[in-house]
C-alpha cells in the first residue's frame, strides 16, 4: 500500500496511527470503565466534529488529529473511517468493563468475538480503499462471502496480536 502511496496518503496513515494509539492508550489498563468512557466520548465527538474545547491536552491532540485526517480522508470513505473509530471506541469501553469484571475462562469464540473490534484493524481497511480510491459497492463490500472474508482476516490479526 505505502510504497504507492502519496506524501499526503504517508501523512494521514502516520497520523491516524499516532491517533488510534493515543485513544488505546487512554482507555487500555490502568483505565477504569468510567475512564475509558469518557475518553471513548472525547474520541466519537472529534468524529462527529461535534466536540468542543476541553482544557485537557489529550483531548485537544485527538480533536486536531481526527479533524486533520478527516479533512483529508473524503467520502465514500470518510463515513466508513467514522463508523469504524466509533465501533473502535464503543469496543474499548466494553474492554475496559470486561477487565473490571474479570471475567475469566473465556473459550477461543468469545474471546474472538470480543476482540474483532477492539484490535483497529477496520479503519485501516478503510483508509486502504481511500489510498487507493476503491470506490466499491455496497452490494460488493457487504456480500456475505466478502464480510466473511473479511472477518476471518480479522481474526487472524487478533490472534497475531
Amino acid at each position: 500500500m505505502f510504497p504507492e502511496s502519496s506524501l499526503e496518503h504517508s501523512r494521514i496513515i502516520s497520523e491516524y496511527l499516532i491517533l488510534s494509539r493515543l485513544v488505546e492508550q487512554l482507555t487500555d489498563e490502568p483505565a477504569t470503565s468510567i475512564q475509558a468512557q469518557k475518553w471513548a466520548d472525547i474520541f466519537k465527538q472529534a468524529l462527529e466534529q461535534t466536540l468542543g474545547e476541553t482544557g485537557e491536552p489529550a483531548a485537544e491532540i485527538i480533536k486536531d488529529i481526527t479533524r486533520r485526517v478527516l479533512s483529508a480522508v473524503k467520502d465514500p470513505y470518510r463515513h466508513f473511517l467514522v463508523r469504524d473509530n466509533i465501533r473502535l471506541a464503543e469496543s474499548m469501553v466494553k474492554e475496559a468493563v470486561d477487565r473490571e469484571s474479570s471475567v475469566c475462562g473465556l473459550d477461543l469464540e468469545t474471546y474472538m468475538k470480543a476482540r474483532r473490534d477492539t484490535i483497529g484493524i477496520r479503519p485501516l481497511f478503510d483508509i486502504g480503499r481511500w489510498i487507493y480510491g476503491l470506490d466499491i459497492a455496497d452490494e460488493i463490500l457487504f456480500h456475505p462471502d466478502i464480510v466473511k472474508m473479511e472477518e476471518r482476516f480479522v481474526d487472524l490479526v487478533a490472534l497475531a496480536n
